[in-house]
């Protein structure tokens, strides 16, 4: 696999050459379908994945059933991240939300070695523990005081920040997941956005026409996440 900017995991490329050629061998890449599931709570982590592009969806699982996305995990990051703290089983669920994604994968117990002799993969790797428990917090604080539209231009401006382009697939189900609404005040409020030119959707997918004036909808969220997780 290239290790071309848009296809190699952001969270590896910050480790220096001569670790990297340590562990890639230890690496190995992988296609990823959309709705394969990573990660099942209560299940064991066996494999973590470096994403290369793509994005996967991080959701907790109530008891009713229900499930709410606390989280996107995109190049700059890790599925899998309980593994870091020596976690070994799932307390949320990781599914692959677009099409044709890659990854690197690797085996826990690699995973752990690598923690223990490698010190800049350890560092890298924690920075970015700690950047996703932020972003975490971030977005939990936006979906009780922000505005319905403000926050759903800020979902789709970060969906563009992971996917590196303008169109992506998008359903308003996965939406009111994410945000923690019905699926009615997702209707009103992206037609609100499409009305004013800012974006157009179909059934499985949408284009965002003004990534500008969708700033100017968004909250201050949108740029918190892109500057926790760059």
């Amino acid at each position: 696999m290239s290790r071309g900017r848009s296809r190699f995991p952001a969270l590896l490329a910050n480790l220096t050459a001569t670790e990297y050629r340590r562990i890639h061998r230890a690496l190995r890449p992988v296609v990823l379908a959309p709705g394969q599931v990573l990660l099942t709570p209560g299940r064991p982590v066996r494999t973590l994945y470096f994403l290369c592009d793509g994005v996967c969806s991080i959701r907790q699982v109530m008891k009713s059933g229900r499930t709410v996305e606390i989280a996107m995990v995109g190049n700059e990051g890790i599925v899998g991240i309980e593994a870091i703290f020596g976690v070994r089983r799932a307390r949320y669920a990781a599914i692959v939300r677009h099409p044709d994604a890659r990854a690197l994968a690797m085996d826990v117990r690699v995973f752990d070695d690598q923690m223990r002799s490698k010190e800049s993969f350890e560092r890298v790797t924690q920075r970015y523990a700690y950047a996703f428990l932020n972003s975490v917090m971030q977005s939990a604080a936006c979906n009780a005081v922000h505005a319905v539209d403000a926050r759903c231009a800020r979902w789709l401006l970060t969906m563009r920040d992971r996917v590196g382009r303008d169109e992506f697939p998008f359903t308003q189900a996965a939406m009111a997941a994410a945000l923690g609404v019905r699926r009615p005040t997702v209707t009103l409020a992206v037609a609100e956005l499409q009305r004013k030119g800012l974006i157009d959707y179909w059934r499985h997918g949408l284009v965002i026409r003004s990534p500008s004036g969708l700033m100017t909808v968004s909250c201050e969220c949108r740029d918190v996440l892109r500057k926790l997780l760059r």
